[in-house]
């Protein structure tokens, strides 16, 4: 649909929605062999949404995404991403952030789970943070801590491979 659901095969998400997506154990696969314009798994479009990704049963993974732009995982554009558990791989995006490419000015928050795996044609093969996405109070731009594993994820022959942050952004890390 146009405000929530699945838009040109992707899930589109719109409106001030609270979503929690237990994975389960299960498979979210959008299996592209080629890159698409649309070609994230999940693509979040409104500053109020606010979408929470866990696997209660293990082994549940979101993979598949190839975008021609960002995000071939998951593409925040705006709205918030919570990650507790289950994994994120196997996705590609020709520009930037294959795994998460996050924009948002809102939070992004890992608590659990793994990113790996993932390509992105420039920076962030895990994670790109490329603008907004930041609390002025505080200087913080993402915010990872628990169990939170990111490794093995490529970027254009880089050193920011698995975790990209645009200058004057910040980590605030309690992970493990």
């Amino acid at each position: 649909g146009d405000e929530y659901g699945t838009k040109d095969g992707r899930f589109h998400l719109v409106d001030n929605y609270v979503l929690t997506i237990d994975l389960n154990g299960h498979t979210i696969d959008r299996n592209l062999k080629e890159a698409r314009g649309s070609g994230s798994v999940f693509y979040l479009e409104d500053v109020d949404i606010k979408l929470t990704i866990k696997d209660s049963a293990g082994g549940g993974k979101i993979t598949g995404g190839n975008s021609v732009y960002n995000g071939g995982g998951i593409n925040v554009y705006d709205g918030s991403l919570y990650i507790e558990s289950g994994e994120i791989s196997g996705n590609h995006a020709t520009n930037l952030g294959g795994g998460v490419y996050w924009y948002s000015d809102s939070t992004f928050c890992m608590t659990g789970g793994i990113i790996t795996g993932n390509t992105a044609g420039k920076n962030g093969g895990g994670i790109c943070n490329d603008g907004g996405g930041w609390d002025a109070k505080n200087g913080i731009a993402i915010f990872l801590g628990g169990d939170t594993k990111i490794y093995g994820n490529s970027g254009a022959g880089s050193e920011n491979s698995n975790l990209y942050l645009n200058e004057g952004r910040y980590i605030n890390h309690t992970a493990g």
